[in-house]
């Protein structure tokens, strides 16, 4: 069983999905795409996925949906999924457990070859067998690359992994920027940091973080304290004492 999976969709109910046969038949499915067995009492048949839809919410595997029922819904349940676990040994194709409804299911499916047939290849919605309509895109307005045609896919971003505001996953647009106007380094278009700081120390009115400039001034006219030939500590200084007890007040 370990080529097998079954599980539930919310757009086709309960679908097969066989690993083997998948690998066996890649070059005709498609890269990046899987080729379903859905098990439904009027239609049947086999659709094509993008691999990028088959999780959470959208495919939900056979035992795990069981836990969310409960009562005859989950009794019902059950018994489709022990049904469908004997696909990989009989090869059967699904057929419903009722055999009156399999009967019709046959019916049917003669009579939408016919359609089929007649309307060009498409049903009475206008979707191949495929389910995909004229333009390529099936019932959820995705085409088999799992975009709508706007050109995003169910997350929300396009081919090149933007959203409709530009900006991809992460938060970043195409020029490397967030939402706020910061790079992934941290700084903005102009070259400063949230705390307004360039990569050389300095902020806006050119003074960096004790209040001196590229010239070794602070805001009062003064130099750095030199002593002994090395520059003292600015917070080291009576000055900066004063500065701060000024600030403060």
């Amino acid at each position: 069983m370990e080529n097998l999976w079954v599980g539930y969709s919310k757009v086709h109910g309960w679908v097969v999905l066989d690993r083997a046969r998948n690998r066996d038949q890649s070059k005709s499915i498609g890269a990046g795409m899987l080729l379903f067995k859905k098990y439904n009492v009027w239609l049947g048949g086999e659709y094509l996925e993008s691999k990028n839809n088959w999780e959470p919410p959208q495919y939900i595997y056979g035992p795990n949906y069981i836990n969310q029922l409960s009562g005859q819904n989950a009794i019902q349940a059950e018994k489709i999924y022990q049904k469908l676990m004997t696909y990989e040994k009989t090869k059967d194709p699904l057929k419903p457990l009722n055999p009156f409804v399999s009967l019709l299911d046959t019916v049917f499916s003669i009579f939408k070859s016919m359609l089929l047939f007649i309307r060009g290849g498409y049903d009475i919605s206008g979707y191949n067998n495929l389910g995909y309509d004229k333009g390529g895109y099936n019932r959820l307005g995705f085409n088999p690359q799992g975009y709508n045609v706007k050109g995003y896919d169910r997350r929300g971003y396009d081919i090149n992994g933007y959203d409709r505001r530009g900006y991809d996953i992460n938060g970043y647009d195409r020029r490397g920027y967030d939402i706020k106007g910061y790079s992934r380094r941290g700084y903005d278009k102009d070259g400063y940091n949230v705390k307004g700081f360039n990569r050389a120390g300095y902020n806006r009115k050119g003074n960096d973080q004790y209040g001196f400039n590229k010239d070794g001034l602070n805001r009062l006219g003064k130099r750095r304290y030199i002593s002994t030939g090395e520059v003292v500590s600015y917070r080291d200084t009576a000055e900066y004492k004063k500065y701060k007890k000024l600030k403060e007040i």
